[in-house]
């Protein structure tokens, strides 16, 4: 039985394919094809208070294939064991993201932002010792618990400050050139206590 095939017309095609394919995977390597990311804002402020306070290695991290859109996420390196843990929840916030579905399907290196980029002018970061001088400099009688609570309010000021601070785009730090992107963020709206404030109000 004869179907037609004719093996050059395969072997061309095969080859044409191969082409494409190769060309495809080129382009899912090239980090310069980043037009924006998605940051959430918990992961943001994680990594600068983890960078502020205990000196770690917590970046924010673009894993390729690279796409127009892309997520940074949380990572934090262990430099004892030279392990690295990347935060990988599974949220709806997730489709907000275009990317490959294949994260093995190209070899490229990952990109690591240090997370004061995405903040304009980091404010310093309150620590116990400072907010208890503060207190007992007071009129304001001193107490573990009231000290806690002191520490708390100033901790999440700053924080908040932080939050307002964000700025909208950023500049990746590439091989051979700087490549600006802009920056969207995700997660902070819903929880925050001015848009609980705005719905109690509303409800009431």
């Amino acid at each position: 039985m004869h179907f037609g095939l004719d093996v050059r017309s395969v072997v061309v095609a095969w080859a044409r394919m191969r082409t494409r394919l190769a060309i495809l995977i080129g382009k899912m390597t090239d980090p310069t094809r980043i037009t924006a990311l998605a940051v959430t804002t918990d992961d943001l402020l994680t990594a600068v208070e983890a960078t502020t306070r205990d000196r770690r290695i917590t970046v924010l991290r673009v894993t390729p294939p690279f796409a127009g859109r892309m997520r940074a996420r949380l990572h934090v390196a262990n430099m004892d064991t030279n392990q690295t843990t990347t935060s990988n929840k599974n949220t709806d916030e997730d489709s907000y993201v275009i990317r490959p579905n294949d994260e093995h399907a190209v070899n490229a290196e990952p990109i690591t932002i240090d997370p004061e980029r995405f903040i304009e002018d980091v404010p310093p970061l309150p620590t116990v010792d400072s907010i208890e001088d503060k207190l007992r400099k007071s009129p304001t009688p001193y107490s573990q618990s009231r000290h806690r609570e002191w520490y708390q309010t100033a901790l999440e000021t700053w924080r908040e400050s932080v939050r307002d601070r964000r700025v909208d785009t950023v500049t990746l730090d590439l091989k051979n050139q700087m490549h600006p992107v802009d920056v969207s963020y995700l997660g902070w709206l819903l929880t925050s206590p001015h848009f609980i404030s705005l719905q109690q109000s509303v409800a009431i």
